[in-house]
């Protein structure tokens, strides 16, 4: 997850939400209390992915993909076209864990569905002596979990999770019904905060659920190559809280490196500091991480991620590449080793590397190889060949730069007046919330240019703030047509429209809409003559002011407001 900074900053509704849940925990610290210091189902607790755990499980602002719902259901909001992962987790010799998420867009939010398992291998059972029986128990837990979120305002998320878990002891087992709630605000720029309460819900007599009230917040640094989480998480059940710090740095498009510890606030021992790694290739994602444990051994996790909107990483996917001069990196390295058992095997090397080279090219990069391959076996003819057509495609690629860049010299200066025209276009519509405009317009800078970094963060603002107003100008027009408000759900379309004069959508369903006025207008002009043969004449006044809304030049409706304008005032209503 890569944070977004956003350009309105609304605090009502957040802090509104925020305090709701804030409450709530307290409410539930309040009537827990000490009493409740058997903790039934204590795997609730456990965060889900590969990600989340290398970065110490301090997630609650972050909170991306269908693991996020482990950890805060608000983050289900961004949730794409869909995204798939299965995680396995294996501590000490025994407990093996699978996890299954996925998560998808529906309606205005996104749905999730996790199915968490743990296995604790299989146990000799005893009696109340102690004694062996020579039978065998298989100790298991299982969670289901459904959750969904959406934007409840500009800059403000909001989700919830309803699940099923079931605790078997071997001996005995019990379940029932598990919720969270959680709350995630963006209204400042760059900076994410976050709320959420877990794990409400009643276990056996004389136990309680891991109930904790969590909270967090995420910053990106050094133009979002290292994220840095904050997470506390106070437990409603007993005293076992936690504070923690989570880093994620992004060393290559396709590599994440992770940390993250927890500090306990109680007395309970720190687990340590947790490291892990994260692999991105196209649309899937590799996710490591691993922990020392003091009681039951080094607990390692391994997840898989698949994406249908593409790669997670915050880098573009090209291949690495290496330029011309610089040391083979040590990938190259260890493959070289381990194919250099003879010197013409290096030589092959050398030449199977400038192969690739050019496929992608890098037509220099590859004629260095191929002398790598010569000066190791000069008799290698391939290489030979390869060397002399390398340098002859190199002179005809430099001859032709040479001239496009005599060429480009003309065009430049036409460009770059285009760029600004364009760019200051955009800049002025935005200004003026003219969003659909301003979105045209960044868009042929960015087809001129691709390293515009002003109009790139610009057209992702206006592309924010369009779908903000479009979406509360739909629900307006939902509202409107729940309550028989015709005209106001016309004006609610024809604002759409205004905003984004080119969607087919708002056109057909304002189409429809209008359809629906010539009928509407008969039924309250006959509304608003019966209310006023009863001497209801401000009933009547709404009617026949509700029909010019939908029809303003409906002229006996105009002289019937003007009239009864005119009772009302000489009999002092």
């Amino acid at each position: 997850m890569r944070i977004k900074g956003k350009k309105q900053i609304h605090l009502d509704p957040a802090f509104g939400l925020f305090q709701f849940l804030l409450l709530a925990g307290c409410w539930l610290m309040a009537s827990t209390g000490e009493s409740s210091v058997n903790v039934a189902a204590p795997f609730l607790e456990d965060g889900a992915g590969g990600r989340s755990v290398a970065m110490g499980e301090n997630y609650t602002a972050i909170a991306d993909g269908p693991f996020g719902m482990a950890y805060n259901p608000a983050g289900l909001a961004a949730a794409s076209t869909l995204a798939l992962g299965f995680q396995h987790e294996t501590t000490g010799e025994f407990v093996q864990r699978e996890v299954l998420a996925g998560s998808f867009r529906l309606g205005p939010g996104g749905m999730g569905v996790l199915i968490n398992s743990y296995s604790y291998g299989s146990i000799e059972a005893r009696d109340g002596n102690g004694q062996l029986t020579g039978e065998t128990i298989n100790p298991g837990d299982l969670q289901l979990a459904v959750g969904y979120g959406l934007p409840v305002a500009p800059a403000l998320e909001a989700g919830a999770n309803i699940g099923f878990y079931r605790e078997d002891l071997g001996t005995t087992a019990f379940s029932g019904v598990v919720l969270d709630v959680g709350g995630r605000w963006t209204g400042l720029k760059d900076l994410t905060v976050a709320v959420a309460i877990k794990n409400i819900g009643s276990g056996p007599a004389g136990y309680s659920l891991p109930a904790s009230l969590r909270a967090g917040c995420a910053y990106p640094l050094f133009n979002d190559r290292l994220l840095l989480a904050v997470d506390l998480d106070l437990s409603l059940a007993s005293s076992a809280s936690e504070a923690g710090l989570g880093l994620e740095y992004c060393a290559w498009n396709w590599l994440d490196l992770r940390t993250g510890f927890q500090v306990p606030l109680g007395e309970q021992a720190a687990e340590g500091l947790v490291l892990g790694a994260g692999f991105n290739v196209g649309h899937f994602g590799i996710d490591l991480s691993l922990l020392g444990r003091a009681d039951f051994g080094a607990e390692v996790s391994l997840s898989l991620m698949y994406n249908l909107d593409g790669p997670r990483s915050r880098l573009s996917q090209k291949p690495p590449v290496k330029k011309a001069g610089e040391e083979k990196t040590g990938e190259l390295k260890q493959e070289q080793q381990r194919l250099a058992t003879s010197g013409q095997d290096q030589a092959k090397y050398h030449f199977q590397a400038g192969q690739e080279y050019e496929k992608y090219g890098q037509t220099i990069d590859a004629i260095i190889e191929y002398k790598a391959a010569l000066k190791i076996w000069p008799e290698y003819k391939e290489a030979q060949k390869a060397l002399v057509a390398a340098k002859e495609k190199a002179r005809a690629q430099a001859e032709k730069k040479e001239e496009e860049s005599r060429a480009d010299d003309g065009k430049s200066a036409s460009i770059q007046k285009l760029i600004r025209k364009y760019y200051n276009m955009g800049l002025q519509a935005y200004t003026q919330k003219d969003y659909a405009t301003a979105i045209k317009q960044l868009q042929l800078v960015l087809e001129l240019t691709t390293q515009h970094r002003e109009a790139t963060e610009l057209l992702e603002k206006a592309r924010h703030a369009l779908n903000s107003e479009m979406s509360a100008l739909k629900r307006q027009a939902g509202r409107a047509k729940e309550n028989g408000d015709l005209a106001g759900e016309v004006e609610a379309y024809q604002k759409m429209l205004d905003l984004d004069p080119d969607n087919k959508r708002v056109k057909a369903q304002l189409d429809e809409a209008q359809a629906r006025i010539p009928k509407e207008v008969d039924r309250l002009y006959k509304q608003g003559v019966d209310f006023y043969a009863r001497s209801l004449f401000r009933k009547s006044l709404e009617s026949f002011e509700t029909l010019l809304r939908l029809q303003p030049d409906h002229v006996k409706a105009r002289d019937a407001v003007r009239n009864i304008k005119e009772k009302l005032i000489q009999t002092g209503q």
